[in-house]
């Protein structure tokens, strides 16, 4: 189990970048929000008329987006595991009023399936161990704020009570279940599936309502929030939050990685990013314990909202109407991941690397790609990969019992990009 410090924080003033911001598209759009569907690979952008979404395969957008036409705000968007084609987002109509819409043809059409008394629905979250269970939150126009579940992927929803929260901000769930709700008054959390709620703010000024939260979603009580006096963490499921020092810009969102980096020891429960009420995009691989500013070119953005995607281990930042941006990791704090230039996307192993184990990688455009490798002299000892590949995620088998140990690196060349990866093989 980690040990906790808290003096181990720490927040670059300036702009040191460690990431590359690569855009993707979208400028000029009004955008929301952003989600990634790890299933499907996909990424889901939220707009004031609708939403988009990229198949990262292909690299191509689809618009779902109704230019001009009001009532269509898109402040949160949820997918379904096994239903490849529904879509689930929670929308503000020209009113003010709050209403869930599904679709079942990847936003083509859809049905309003739930109206809201109070304001926008402002957060969707799947549960952990039901696909068809969700849970959604409001915010309040006059009337106090909802939380709701479906019990039947999101198709009928439910008034649940005793909630506490007069305005909801955002809701999420933990691997053991438990659902947090951050809002105007604080956070509060049910242990039962949304049947009962209780006060989870211990620590937490009152008067200070939660702008986010975020759950780790491999450390059970693990989550991270943000509000007017800054950040707070807490390990217990919020019977104790303590601050982050030095005391930040307040966070306006927050994601933790699905699996960015693919290495033994840094899985998604390690790596968490944030974005800023000031502008800035920060980043920790370490669970948040350190902390380092990787805003670096988004600084003549607004970032608003952020994802990560296992499909090509990026972190993708919504900013307000400058378009969508992924980073290409760098190497950050020694973790096994290069960046490859615009062609290829990320260079990943295991380390140590032992025999048998799998290289990989992913391409944005299909180009020639090689794959060699070189001892420390510079020989090389293998030509792994020496043809045309598609666009897209690979991986191969490396058998290395004939080597033995040592350092060697890998060069991977595509598309007139090139990189090289340092690999370990122990005894």
């Amino acid at each position: 189990m980690r040990v906790f410090i808290l003096i181990a924080i720490v927040l670059l003033a300036s702009p040191a970048s460690a990431l590359e911001w690569e855009y993707v598209g979208l400028d000029s759009l009004q955008a929301t929000c952003i989600e990634a569907d790890p299933v499907h690979n996909r990424i889901f952008v939220g707009t004031i008329s609708g939403f988009y979404y990229l198949d990262l395969a292909s690299g191509e957008w689809t618009s779902r987006d109704e230019v001009g036409w009001i009532g269509r705000h898109v402040h949160s968007i949820a997918w379904h595991e096994e239903l490849d084609t529904r879509v689930i987002t929670g929308r503000e109509n020209a009113f003010f009023k709050g209403y869930i819409e599904l679709s079942d043809d990847m936003g083509e059409s859809g049905d309003v399936v739930y109206s809201s008394v109070a304001g926008g629905v402002t957060g969707i979250a799947r549960d952990v161990d039901d696909v068809n269970r969700y849970y959604a939150c409001t915010w309040h126009d006059i009337n106090p704020a909802e939380v709701l579940r479906s019990e039947d992927g999101g198709e009928h929803w439910m008034l649940l009570s005793g909630t506490i929260q007069y305005a909801a901000t955002s809701i999420d769930v933990g691997p053991d279940g438990t659902i947090f709700v951050g809002g105007s008054d604080r956070v509060t959390r049910s242990l039962d599936g949304g049947d009962t709620w209780e006060p989870a703010w211990n620590g937490l000024a009152d008067g200070y309502g939660i702008y986010c939260l975020a759950a780790n979603p491999e450390v059970p009580g693990h989550l991270l929030a943000s509000n007017d006096l800054g950040e707070y963490v807490t390990r217990d499921s919020g019977d104790n939050w303590v601050p982050l020092f030095p005391v930040g810009s307040s966070w306006r969102n927050i994601a933790w990685g699905w699996s960015w980096v693919i290495v033994p020891d840094a899985s998604r429960g390690s790596v968490v990013a944030a974005v800023s009420w000031n502008g800035r995009v920060v980043l920790s691989i370490d669970g948040g314990d350190t902390w380092e500013n990787e805003t670096g070119t988004l600084a003549t953005e607004v970032p608003v909202d952020l994802a990560f995607s296992p499909f090509d281990h990026n972190l993708y930042v919504v900013t307000a109407s400058g378009g969508v941006f992924r980073a290409l990791p760098i190497d950050p704090a020694g973790v096994n991941v290069t960046a490859l230039g615009k062609n290829a996307l990320a260079f990943v192993c295991p380390s140590p690397f032992r025999s048998g184990e799998e290289l990989s990688f992913a391409l944005r455009s299909e180009a020639r790609t090689r794959l060699e490798v070189f001892d420390i002299m510079g020989r090389s000892v293998a030509l792994l990969l020496d043809r045309h590949m598609p666009r897209g995620r690979h991986a191969l088998t490396w058998e290395t019992s004939r080597l033995g140990s040592g350092v060697f690196f890998g060069r991977l060349e595509s598309g007139g990009a090139v990189s090289t990866l340092r690999i370990v093989i122990p005894q």
